[in-house]
């Protein structure tokens, strides 16, 4: 796994693997958010953990067609590469 991720400038957790492609976006509200922002302050190996845990989880539950999760993953993927909020 080769993971990475960004907070963006409204609190939303954006992380993603290099290598499988999958993507995984949580609300600036939502439990992992909160969570990635805590780690943040921590350091890059506590966010770390967690982004590779998040994507994990992200990775058994990518069923859809690719149809469905291509454009969410490419609109991620974006945001992630842009390094701030579109």
């Amino acid at each position: 796994m080769n993971p990475c991720w960004i907070i963006t400038e409204d609190g939303a957790f954006i992380c993603g693997d290099f290598d499988s492609r999958v993507t995984s976006y949580s609300y600036p509200t939502s439990p992992n958010a909160e969570k990635a922002k805590r780690l943040a302050q921590r350091g890059i190996p506590a966010i770390m953990k967690f982004a590779c845990r998040v994507l994990r989880v992200a990775q058994a539950s990518h069923r859809g067609t690719p149809e469905i999760t291509a454009p969410h993953d490419a609109r991620n993927w974006r945001r992630i590469n842009a390094g701030d909020d579109e």
